[in-house]
């Protein structure tokens, strides 16, 4: 069970626009619950604490390490694949 932190402090930056649509894109894309978790694990990693509140590894990490599944199971799935063309022309 993670131990909840009581969130106190205010951080405040103006963005454009542009910037604002192209981090809601990417709080989108990432399944973040909001702009302003997503927005808060974006800049705890930058600045090398890569946790979130509840311990768990920020959600770009997870969305790399998934990629790089993603990939490899591609990658075995062609082998398979050539392995069995192979086999039914002998």
């Amino acid at each position: 069970m993670a131990i909840y932190s009581p969130r106190t402090r205010l951080v405040n930056f103006r963005l454009s626009e542009d910037e604002y649509q192209t981090l809601k894109d990417a709080a989108v894309r990432q399944g973040a619950r909001s702009i302003s978790d997503f927005a808060r694990a974006a800049i705890l990693t930058s600045v090398g604490n890569p946790k979130t509140e509840n311990g768990q590894a920020d959600l770009s990490n997870l969305d790399r390490k998934v990629s790089e599944i993603q990939g490899t199971v591609e990658r075995i799935s062609g082998i398979l694949s050539r392995v069995q063309t192979h086999s039914h022309a002998s």
